[in-house]
Formats: structure tokens, sequence, C-alpha cells
């Protein structure tokens, strides 16, 4: 699993933990739209990547992927992977 991918699925687990343990608060739901809204901009911005052939080294902002075999762009989650995030996170 690709480390933006994981950090989404963690940020998008804690949105949701946070409505439905903490309905009635609304600062915390506030917290929770904004960890959503970081996973839709970054799902879009993989997805403009993918769309118009660009790198904009959001794939590897917090490791270098080594592990993988040489691809053009290392660390990049998949195409249907960001399709997914975006949708989840609206």
């Amino acid at each position: 699993m690709k480390v933006n991918t994981a950090i989404s699925l963690i940020l998008l687990g804690l949105a949701l933990m946070i409505i439905v343990l903490i309905p009635e608060n609304h600062k915390f739901r506030i917290f929770s739209a904004v960890l959503s809204s970081v996973v839709v901009i970054v799902a879009t911005l993989t997805l403009l990547e993918y769309i118009l052939n660009l790198n904009l080294h959001i794939d590897e902002f917090f490791f270098k992927d080594v592990i993988t075999d040489k691809t053009i762009f290392p660390g990049r989650m998949a195409f249907n992977t960001g399709i997914c995030f975006i949708l989840d996170g609206l």
C-alpha cells in the first residue's frame, strides 16, 4: 500500500469516527469536514497527475518509495483508488 493511500484511509476513518461518535458537537464536525477535504484534495491532485501526465511530487511527500519496481512515478496511488477517495470524501 502506498503511503498517501494509507494516510488517506486513516484520515477518512477519523472523520467517520468523529461523525458517528460525536454528532452533536459542531467543532468536531468542522474538523471532520477538514479531514475529508484534505483527502479529496490529495485524490483530485493524484487524478490530475494521471490525466495531465504531471508530477507534482505529492506521492513521496513523507517517504521515498524504494520498494516498488521501476515506474515512472513511484509512490502514486492507483487511479481507481483516487476516484474512490473522492467519492468517500464527499
